[in-house]
């Protein structure tokens, strides 16, 4: 059911319209350029920036954070990209598309905002003394940085909560059909985790 969700939000009809999400962050086509010119600079910060997120996830690993082996898998392997398409400058349709599957894929997988915003909070915080170092005008380059950061998040927010919108509505009528039947039934995650459990298997179990 939530792979269904996830390959309508990633068709063309239903992504976000970059174009509206630009025009509300008042993304110019001269930020754009000036992006280009200030990514062509930093990009060679982005090696260090990966290695000092990456521990930062060691970290949380090792303390047991609740999130399970799967979710921090795609923590791993989407949070890098982040800063590529942060760094690449290239804000089009293609980006536009990317920035919802990793959003969604987040949804689908229960993994909160929160690690993606932290993603950003430690690439902006150590991209600044980059960007101070480019010869770019700084508060330009600040400010488009910045509405590139809010861009991205706001492209990966919108699928994330499409994503969870849409599937809350199918596990509505899912559970409409379920709730009434004489067997016990239960319906979990891939993680095992429990979404629903009709009254029989509550009376079956004494729950």
């Amino acid at each position: 059911m939530r792979t269904r969700t996830l390959q309508h939000l990633l068709s063309v009809d239903a992504l976000p319209d970059l174009q509206r999400h630009k025009l509300a962050l008042s993304l110019t086509a001269a930020d754009e350029a000036l992006l280009q010119q200030l990514c062509a600079h930093i990009g060679t910060a982005a090696p260090a920036l990966l290695a000092g997120f990456e521990q930062r996830l060691a970290a949380f690993d090792e303390t047991q954070s609740p999130l399970p082996d799967s979710a921090r898998l795609l923590l791993h392997e989407t949070l890098p990209q982040v800063l590529d398409h942060l760094l690449s400058g290239t804000l089009d349709a293609d980006y536009g598309r990317e920035r919802c599957r990793i959003g969604a894929e987040h949804a689908q997988m229960g993994i909160s905002p929160v690690w993606y915003l932290g993603a950003y909070a430690h690439y902006l915080t150590h991209l600044m003394p980059q960007l101070e170092a480019s010869g770019l005008p700084p508060t330009r380059a600040v400010q488009a940085l910045l509405k590139a950061a809010l861009l991205d998040l706001s492209l990966a927010l919108d699928c994330y909560v499409a994503h969870r919108d849409a599937y809350l509505a199918e596990m509505h009528d899912h559970h409409g059909a379920l709730a009434h039947l004489p067997m016990a039934t239960l319906v979990v995650t891939g993680e095992l985790d429990i979404v629903f459990a009709n009254p029989a298997f509550g009376s079956l179990f004494g729950i």
